[in-house]
């Protein structure tokens, strides 16, 4: 036993004393781009129809993915009736889910689908989508395993906790968890089951076979507000937990009045707190200020929400500093993210905030967010007015800035403004940008691209137009902006970083691709696992919880610590690749006591000392 765990602190320690020299390796982390589906590709099942076009796609963590799209009319019998498609993509396989007029859809008889409308997929690989069928009835289908069971649908007797009543409508969307979950908008028929004008709007929770609703209007207490009754509620978010982000209007009766019938809620089956409300006060960051208008809503895995608000015009509350960004940690009340006209903007000394973009809320409770900056305050002209910034509890960053040079791939190119984004517990984002056209050899030609950037300046080029994929020439490229799929939102971003996008080309096709980073320990996100990472690793060692990858949590478990640098020495020293075989536990859990050992023997070493 003794000679078994000296052999085993050796190795370790050859391990940390060399670590000097490991560190001078400079191994490329290259990441693979993978194509899923491109325009031309079989339908499965049906000899001779083609694929024309990819209108919708969606990821999981495992990095499989739900596509519709349209085929070739013209080819093995297509026509405009039957063109529509849904398929699952899943490890280089294709199998068709549905489509459009052609049997029946399940659960609905002969009746068949009309309209696929949108998709998304769980991380079991169960994909979700809402239709139009040929009765004009709308609907939500599963399709775990590939086979398909209905949810819900209008003009059937099966909604959860009302007797007798028909839903009328589905609004808002597709909203499904990354467990399975799913939350419907939806609208009743008056005149059935008791349901009125009155009551007939609700939010119910559907968990694999089990349903329930959340709040309906007229009928349900709300919480934070004595007496209240919502009207018109609605669920934009949902988390693993069954909590709905929910923003909703209050009938007027009682303390409520026009002027504070607007708020936000947490709410999940028989329970719930209000997060913000118009006009009662309370606002996070600002004494004596009152909500007046609501955007954005989200909520993640951790219960925590983030909104986009607007401020009314009260003392001390202008048009310049009446807009901004707020988060609720988990209970009611809320704290201010960012404010125009306010200062305190990261990376930008002296200037304001003057608008912002949807905020994207991840997993570890970061923010992300593209924001205007007011012109002539703090060297702000219009050609550096725009950026992306990231708030959180591992710091507050500004990640990219138009006019600022620091393009990840393109030298000598400036950013011009933001598109799509994405968003991943990691702290990585997903950018859809367009370059200034003119620096960096910047045409009209190549001036959108997609990037994944980290909170720290650096990053990865993934694809530009000009380029090629697949042997074709690149027209333009997007994605689904996001948050990793910890809001219910279907996702291009997930939580291992890979990235689920469209690229169409000059001939007119369209393909699916999926870029997967090759590593895990590129901290600073430079293409390369090197001793700079090393120190990324040393100066985020300790922080827990809520670490980002750029801090040096290479295997995604919220902390930095040994383990961290354990898949860094891997991955240093295998060309990239994760080793599939993981070290003992025993092992990892000797780094993470020994770190601290690796840093005095370098000190030591430098210092001439003996071991």
């Amino acid at each position: 036993m003794r000679r078994t765990q000296t052999s085993l602190f050796s190795k370790t320690s050859r391990t940390l004393i060399c670590l000097t020299a490991c560190a001078t390796l400079s191994v490329r982390a290259d990441a693979a781009t993978q194509l899923l589906a491109i325009t031309g590709d079989s339908q499965p099942g049906v000899a001779g129809a083609l694929l024309q076009l990819v209108t919708q796609a969606a990821l999981n963590d495992a990095g499989q993915a739900a596509l519709l799209g349209t085929l070739k009319v013209g080819a093995g019998g297509v026509t405009a009736v039957n063109d529509g498609v849904a398929w699952l993509l899943s490890g280089g396989g294709k199998q068709s889910l549905a489509r459009t007029a052609t049997g029946g859809a399940p659960g609905a008889g002969a009746d068949s689908f009309t309209a696929l409308q949108s998709i998304s997929i769980d991380n079991n690989g169960t994909a979700a989508i809402s239709a139009t069928l040929a009765s004009a009835n709308q609907g939500v289908w599963r399709y775990p395993g590939g086979s398909g069971s209905l949810v819900a649908m209008t003009n059937v007797s099966a909604v959860p906790e009302v007797a007798s009543a028909k839903y009328d409508l589905f609004v808002a969307g597709l909203t499904q968890s990354t467990s399975g979950a799913m939350v419907l908008n939806g609208r009743m028929a008056q005149g059935v089951g008791g349901v009125t004008l009155a009551n007939d709007r609700g939010v119910w929770l559907y968990d694999g076979a089990s349903s329930a609703l959340v709040t309906r209007e007229g009928l349900t207490t709300v919480p934070g507000v004595s007496g209240g009754k919502f009207q018109t509620p609605t669920a934009t978010s949902l988390n693993t937990s069954g909590q709905a982000g929910v923003i909703a209007s209050m009938a007027v009766m009682d303390e409520v009045n026009s002027q504070n019938s607007l708020g936000v809620w947490r709410l999940a089956a028989g329970s719930g707190d209000l997060v913000a409300r118009r006009g009662v006060g309370n606002v996070g960051g600002v004494p004596s200020a009152s909500f007046d208008s609501f955007d954005n809503v989200t909520i993640n895995a951790a219960g925590q929400m983030a909104f986009n608000a607007g401020l009314a015009l009260t003392a001390g509350v202008t048009t310049a500093n009446s807009s901004g960004i707020w988060k609720s940690t988990g209970g009611p009340g809320n704290q201010l993210v960012a404010r125009s006209g306010s200062g305190g903007v990261p990376g930008v000394v002296g200037a304001d905030f003057n608008a912002f973009g949807a905020s994207l809320l991840n997993d570890a409770g970061q923010i992300l967010f593209r924001a205007t900056l007011t012109s002539g305050v703090g060297g702000v002209v219009d050609g550096n007015s725009i950026g992306l910034w990231s708030i959180g509890s591992s710091g507050n960053q500004l990640v990219a800035r138009t006019g600022s040079g620091n393009v990840p791939g393109v030298a000598g190119a400036s950013f011009a403004d933001f598109g799509a984004l994405a968003f991943n517990a990691s702290g990585f984002a997903a950018v859809r940008g367009t370059l200034a056209v003119g620096a960096g050899g910047v045409s009209s030609a190549n001036d959108v691209a997609l990037w994944v950037l980290n909170g720290s300046g650096g990053g990865a080029l993934i694809a530009r137009e000009g380029g090629t994929l697949a042997g074709r020439t690149i027209a333009d490229l997007d994605f689904t902006g996001g948050s990793a799929g910890g809001d219910g939102h279907a996702r291009a971003l997930n939580q291992t970083g890979q990235l689920l996008f469209k690229a169409t080309f000059t001939n007119g096709d369209e393909g699916l691709f999926l870029y997967t980073p090759a590593s895990t320990a590129d901290f600073n996100g430079d293409g390369f696992v090197n001793a700079a990472d090393l120190s990324s690793w040393k100066l985020g060692f300790g922080t827990s919880p809520d670490a980002a990858t750029s801090q040096g949590d290479a295997d995604h478990d919220g902390d930095v610590d040994g383990a961290d640098f354990l898949q860094w020495q891997r991955q240093i020293t295998t060309s990239g690749a994760v080793a599939a075989a993981p070290e003992p536990a025993a092992l990892s859990m000797l780094l993470s006591g020994m770190v601290a050992m690796c840093l005095r023997l370098k000190r030591g070493a430098r210092d001439g000392a003996t071991m």
